[in-house]
């Protein structure tokens, strides 16, 4: 909640806007092409004071100010919403994002009016981001853990492969009945789903069932929770024959972008996103 923090949000939600969430400020090969092209700007903006034509007399004026205007509100917003990461939220307000790029190419060219070549070296910068973010989508697949589920799916085959009947599928806020309804025929025909952490009774009342859980990786203040916990929460209601045995991760976090948050957190956190697990009994 402090300044820090507050920065963070507006820079991480600006940079979102015009590079999405393929292009990572945390890869060196973003950060050096971006700070160079901030730096060039920042001079000329200096050395260049008086000599160009007014800001507010400018017709593209009122849209770059709309455009700050809106970044600042929905960073705002995001506050309040935190289940919506900056990184992912750009893509429902994508529809006034043309008017915010033909402002930003407006005024870098009215920054550098006058530094013809200092123009080309900020605009080739900025290009040479957008076509390592297009490598880093299409190639590396370097993609930010938290809002991309195409690999989940590969855990829901492990449970349509190897579940059998009588077994359970818990629910819980990451993982709700509208989810399995959706894959129902596909991936969960087998499974039960279960809305409530069931009790020690459970395997007395159920001989021979099983319990799939899928747990997400979190942060917070205090540190972190893995994907495991969520496991580790369902088996401790169930009592000391409760087993837990991992099926699968899915969600790798970019190794970067992992200690990058580490250093800011200064605690460790998860190394993949999301897990399969079984819960069964040992007798």
């Amino acid at each position: 909640s402090g300044l820090l923090a507050w920065l963070l949000r507006f820079g991480s939600y600006a940079y979102a806007v015009l590079y999405g969430y393929v292009s990572f400020y945390w890869d060196w090969e973003i950060t050096i092409p971006l700070v160079f092209a901030v730096a060039m700007l920042m001079y000329v903006a200096l050395v260049g004071r008086g000599a160009r034509p007014r800001f507010w007399r400018q017709p593209m004026a009122i849209v770059a100010t709309m455009g700050v205007v809106g970044i600042c509100a929905n960073t705002l917003l995001l506050h309040f919403l935190p289940r919506y990461t900056p990184l992912a939220f750009p893509r429902y307000v994508s529809f006034a994002l043309y008017l915010w790029f033909i402002a930003l190419a407006w005024g870098i060219f009215w920054l550098t009016a006058g530094h013809r070549r200092i123009r080309v070296i900020v605009v080739a910068s900025l290009l040479f981001v957008n076509a390592w973010g297009l490598f880093v989508h299409f190639g590396k697949q370097s993609i930010d853990p938290t809002l991309f589920s195409g690999g989940d799916r590969a855990l829901y085959m492990v449970i349509a492969q190897e579940a059998r009947p009588g077994d359970y599928l818990f629910l819980n806020d990451d993982f709700p009945l509208v989810l399995v309804d959706w894959y129902r025929e596909r991936y969960f025909k087998t499974v039960t789903p279960i809305g409530d952490i069931p009790s020690e009774t459970f395997f007395d009342e159920h001989p021979g069932s099983r319990l799939w859980v899928i747990g997400y990786g979190y942060d917070d203040r205090e540190g972190f929770r893995a994907p495991i916990v969520k496991a580790q929460d369902v088996a401790a209601n169930l009592g000391d024959r409760a087993r837990i045995v991992e099926k699968g991760y899915a969600r790798a976090v970019d190794t970067r972008f992992r200690a990058w948050k580490e250093r800011l957190t200064g605690h460790p956190t998860y190394s993949h996103k999301v897990g399969l697990f079984l819960v069964e009994s040992e007798q």
